[in-house]
C-alpha cells in the first residue's frame, strides 16, 4: 500500500510539472504570434516587382527592392529621386480623348461626378506627384446646349471642371473635330470656363495660328505646346514651322505636339500620320502625342523622338468593343543632367468599364503590352518594366 501511495504522488507531481511546462510554452507561442502577425500580414501583401526608391536627399544612387507596386508608382518614385538629386525635371501625365456627354453623362448623373475617375485616382495616387496632367478635350464646356446640324455634338456641364481640377488636370488640347460642337460662342465659353478654373488650354478646330500654341513653365522646363487637328483641314507643315520658331524664340526648351489625326478604330497608323509626324520632328518637335482613332495605335521613335500615334480613349462611352475600352496613359519625365535633355517614358495601360477608368490587371496588362509592342518601331530601344529612356 505504501508503494502504491508513493507511486501516485510521483505521477501527480510529474503530471503537474508537464502541465506547467505546456502552459508556459503556449503563452510564449501566443506572444510570438502576436508580434509576428502584423509582419506576416504585411509580407503577404508584397508581390515582386522592382521599384527604385529614395530614402534621403543624400542618396546618390537608386535603391532597388521588391514591393507591391505599379508602373505609376515607379513613375512617381523616379520623379522623387530626380528631384532629390536636384536634377532639372519636368513631369507630365498624358491621356487621350476625354468626353463627358451622352452615356458618360448618364453614368455621372446616376453615380456622381467622381464616379469616372475615383477608382483610378485611389490607385496609388495616380494623378498625384506630376507637374501637369493633360488630355484631349473632346467637346465643349459650354454654358448651355445649342442647336446644331452635327449628328454627333458634345456639350459638357462646366460644373465638371471642378472634378477634373481636383484630380490635378491642368492642361487641355482643344484642337479636335469636336471643340466647335456648340459653335464659336460655345468654344469661347469653354476657354473662359477653363481659364476661370486656372486650367490652361491651346488649339482650335480649323485654324493653325497663335491660338494653337502655348508656352508653359512645367517644373524646371519651359515647354512649348502645339495643338493640331488634321481630321478636317490638313495641317500645313510650313505653318507649324513658324509656330515652332516662335515658341523657341520665346524660350521653349522642349516642343510637344498634340495631334488629332488618323482613321477611327484602326490600331496601326496610316501613311499620312507617319509622314506628318516625321516632318514635324524634322522641323523641331521633340515629342508627339496623338489621338482620334478611339483605339491605341503603335509607338515610334524617330531620330530619338517619341511618337505616340494614338493613346485611344480616356473617358468615353464606346462600350461596343474591347479595343475602344483599352487605353494608354503616358508618363513623361524630362530631365537634364548634362547638355542634352532626356525623357523617361512610362506606358500605363488602362481599362474602361462603363466609363469608369482603372489600371489593367496584371494578366491583361502583359497581353496588351506584348500585342502593342509588336507593332512598335523603337530604333533599337527597349522597354524595361514599361519604361524606356532616350536622349532628346
Amino acid at each position: 500500500m505504501k508503494k502504491i501511495f508513493y507511486t501516485n504522488i510521483f505521477l501527480f507531481i510529474f503530471t503537474l510539472i508537464l502541465s506547467v511546462f505546456f502552459c508556459i510554452h503556449l503563452i510564449k507561442d501566443n506572444h510570438t504570434t502576436k508580434i509576428l502577425k502584423p509582419k506576416l500580414v504585411a509580407m503577404a501583401k508584397i508581390e515582386p516587382t522592382t521599384l527604385t526608391a529614395v530614402t534621403t536627399t543624400q542618396t546618390t544612387t537608386p535603391i532597388s527592392f521588391e514591393i507591391t507596386s505599379s508602373t505609376i508608382l515607379n513613375f512617381h518614385n523616379e520623379i522623387d529621386f530626380k528631384k532629390a538629386q536636384n536634377i532639372k525635371t519636368a513631369s507630365l501625365l498624358n491621356f487621350g480623348d476625354l468626353m463627358l456627354d451622352r452615356n458618360v453623362k448618364k453614368q455621372i448623373d446616376s453615380s456622381g461626378s467622381d464616379y469616372i475617375l475615383e477608382k483610378l485616382a485611389q490607385d496609388n495616387n495616380f494623378f498625384g506627384k506630376v507637374d501637369v496632367v493633360a488630355a484631349n478635350l473632346e467637346g465643349a464646356f459650354a454654358n448651355s446646349r445649342r442647336p446644331t446640324s452635327k449628328s454627333i455634338a458634345f456639350r459638357f456641364d462646366p460644373m465638371l471642371i471642378e472634378m477634373l481640377k481636383k484630380n490635378n488636370f491642368s492642361l487641355f488640347n482643344l484642337a479636335n473635330n469636336h471643340s466647335l460642337d456648340m459653335g464659336k460662342a460655345g468654344f469661347k465659353e469653354t476657354q473662359d470656363n477653363l481659364k476661370k478654373a486656372g486650367i490652361d488650354y491651346y488649339g482650335q478646330q480649323y485654324k493653325v495660328d497663335d491660338d494653337n500654341i502655348l508656352l508653359k513653365q512645367v517644373g524646371d522646363f519651359k515647354i512649348g505646346f502645339i495643338g493640331l487637328d488634321d481630321t478636317i483641314n490638313k495641317v500645313s507643315v510650313n505653318t507649324v514651322q513658324k509656330l515652332i520658331k516662335k515658341l523657341k524664340d520665346q524660350g521653349a526648351e522642349i516642343i510637344l505636339a498634340n495631334i488629332h489625326w488618323g482613321n477611327e478604330y484602326k490600331k496601326i497608323s496610316n501613311s499620312r500620320q507617319r509622314e506628318l509626324a516625321h516632318a514635324l520632328i524634322d522641323s523641331g518637335v521633340n515629342i508627339i502625342i496623338g489621338h482620334h482613332p478611339h483605339v491605341v495605335e503603335e509607338m515610334e521613335i524617330y531620330k530619338s523622338r517619341p511618337i505616340f500615334y494614338s493613346l485611344g480613349n480616356f473617358v468615353f462611352d464606346q462600350y461596343f468593343s474591347t479595343d475602344t475600352q483599352q487605353e494608354l496613359a503616358v508618363g513623361l519625365l524630362l530631365t537634364q543632367e548634362d547638355k542634352e535633355p532626356a525623357v523617361s517614358i512610362y506606358v500605363l495601360p488602362l481599362v474602361s468599364n462603363r466609363s469608369q477608368i482603372s489600371q489593367m490587371d496584371t494578366t491583361n496588362t502583359k497581353k496588351f503590352f506584348a500585342d502593342w509592342n509588336k507593332n512598335n518601331r523603337l530604333e533599337g530601344n527597349e522597354f524595361k518594366n514599361f519604361n524606356l529612356k532616350i536622349n532628346l
